[in-house]
């Protein structure tokens, strides 16, 4: 009969090395985005939204959003634009950014900025991005209506 190499505590020992190991390396892999730097420090990564503020996701916004420019600004402070300054807006933007936050739009995506930023401008107004300077414009679309006709009853 032939005796093992191992004693038998070295068994416990190996089994209990081998699940520490597939348990740190699960783990690692779960938290891709951060990297330990020091025996304290951990740097997290940049994530996709960070370099490509373009890129679909989806959005929620908290019960403190009561606006349509509440929207706006929240989702430009999230990926570092800003909006144009207020003496530079149009009186039909005004009035755009005053209106409550419709119900369905407290949640959009998956959806890129730019299309959550039209969709919260509705229509009316066209979206303009500066990626450069990082500013963001509505203006009103050319194909908009003019003016809103009341529809009478029957009679």
């Amino acid at each position: 009969m032939k005796r093992s190499f191992l004693h038998p505590a070295q068994y416990v020992k190996a089994t209990i090395t081998c699940v520490a190991a597939i348990w740190v390396a699960a783990t690692t892999n779960l938290q891709a985005t951060e990297i330990q730097v020091g025996r304290y420090s951990v740097l997290t990564a940049t994530t996709h939204e960070q370099v490509d503020p373009f890129a679909t996701m989806t959005f929620q916004f908290s019960d403190q959003i009561e606006t349509v420019g509440d929207a706006v600004r929240d989702l430009l402070k999230r990926h570092d634009f800003r909006l144009i300054t207020i003496e530079s807006i149009e009186p039909e933007t005004a009035g755009l950014f005053a209106l409550p936050l419709p119900s369905d739009d407290r949640r959009l995506g998956p959806v890129s900025l730019r299309q959550a930023l039209q969709t919260l401008a509705g229509a009316s107004f066209r979206l303009v991005l500066d990626p450069v300077s990082r500013v963001v414009v509505f203006d009103r679309s050319e194909n908009a209506i003019s003016g809103c006709e009341h529809a009478s009853p029957d009679e």
